[in-house]
């Protein structure tokens, strides 16, 4: 069986990105008994991955984390926080670093959070249009998290209605 990886879609220290994809983390592991669940936390990848990776002089570094976290995977879960009315631009720029090959095929659900009221609906379809061109299938149940700060804290969600939100979006895609 293949790996499933959450995506923490942005390189910022302490953000609320990290701590939904933390949650879906544990709650994949915890319903995916015989499958090697994975956090990718773009904290770490190399710093300078805009003019290094991207360009060809690849590092075995990035090469470990690519073949981890995205090459064993057959499945994502890509949390991706609101900037700028978009998604992060780590997260282009790692796409621009990856060889296409190795999203062919493979399925990604994805999660928006946002401090505003779209919980960063326009950036989930804008990152589901490159995420298509690449070849990956994108599970039809975009989770927009809205004002995050109400909703979120350390341990996950505030309120049950949005927990079970959460859930249901893992349970279909763990399906699918």
């Amino acid at each position: 069986m293949a790996d499933i990886t959450i995506i923490s879609g942005t390189n910022r220290d302490d953000s609320y990105t990290l701590k939904v994809a933390q949650f879906y983390h544990s709650i994949v592991k915890e319903k995916s008994h015989n499958k090697n669940v994975w956090l990718a936390d773009f904290r770490d990848l190399p710093k300078d991955i805009a003019f290094e990776e991207v360009y060809g002089k690849r590092t075995k570094t990035f090469d470990a984390y690519v073949e981890k976290y995205i090459g064993a995977s057959d499945k994502f879960f890509w949390i991706v926080p609101e900037y700028n009315g978009s998604f992060a631009g780590i997260t282009k720029v790692f796409i621009d670093a990856v060889h296409p090959r190795y999203f062919y095929y493979k399925k990604v659900c994805l999660v928006g959070v946002a401090s505003g009221r779209a919980g960063n609906l326009r950036g989930i379809d804008q990152l589901a249009m490159v995420l298509q061109y690449l070849r990956m299938n994108v599970f039809y149940n975009k989770l927009p998290i809205s004002r995050i700060e109400d909703v979120w804290n350390e341990k996950g969600p505030k309120t049950e209605e949005q927990k079970q939100a959460v859930i249901s979006q893992i349970d279909e895609f763990l399906k699918y």
